[in-house]
């Protein structure tokens, strides 16, 4: 009888142990992943910085805030991308992206309209990018917000606390008695909280067409509104 005792103790210990080290190894995982998540929401800061001087510059080259609603129009967007950031683009870095498309052409016309077909190809492009880290972002913040559910699910204080006095067959609660409080204090501590993108991060870059698809419309938009 004292062998079995002591054979049940041991398993109670081992199932209790088990329930730590899987808490640990899944919640360690998990703040790995969301730091893995963390750098490549900066990464895509980093970008979006890179890019916003761009946006600035093709705006500026509009001839009309006309003609950019009518490029809106093009992209199937109802409002400027970036215009938050681009707002924060100083006219120092706006000329500096200007300066490496220097305009070219005949008349006035076609000199403009050869500037912003330049610089729309690189826009087209970093917009390209910026819609692909998104949608890479937005999708693995919902793994981890799924895999964060299911954390907070599995490893609930008040269930597991509710199982181990089960299985000592106790009638009061572990831990040497923890009040209701306590209880939600500890389960507090032990869940994770789900990520919240930064908006920027947010999957709302509309796919651009590229030059090639919109060049004769995007002409005749210059054209109309000079």
């Amino acid at each position: 009888m004292v062998e079995f005792d002591h054979a049940v103790n041991m398993l109670k210990m081992h199932i209790k142990k088990e329930i730590v080290d899987n808490y640990f190894a899944e919640r360690s995982f998990l703040e790995e992943d969301l730091e893995a998540l963390a750098k490549e929401e900066e990464e895509y800061e980093a970008d979006l910085k890179k890019a916003a001087p761009i946006f600035a510059a093709f705006y500026n080259l509009m001839p009309s805030n006309a003609a950019i609603s009518a490029v809106l129009s093009l992209w199937g967007a109802t409002e400027r991308p970036l215009s938050q950031e681009v707002a924060q683009v100083s006219q120092v870095e706006k000329q500096a992206i200007l300066d490496n498309y220097r305009p070219h052409g005949w008349t006035a016309s076609s000199r403009l309209k050869n500037q912003i077909f330049s610089i729309y190809e690189d826009l087209q492009k970093a917009a390209h990018a910026l819609r692909k880290k998104q949608l890479q972002i937005a999708a693995h913040c919902e793994l981890y917000n799924e895999d964060v559910e299911r954390f907070n699910q599995n490893f609930d204080f008040n269930l597991i606390s509710s199982q181990v006095e089960a299985m000592e067959g106790q009638d009061i609660p572990m831990e040497g008695g923890l009040s209701a409080l306590d209880r939600e204090a500890m389960a507090a501590r032990m869940r994770l909280r789900k990520k919240v993108l930064t908006s920027c991060a947010l999957a709302t870059m509309p796919e651009l067409p590229p030059l090639t698809a919109i060049k004769k419309k995007l002409a005749r938009i210059i054209e109309g509104n000079l």
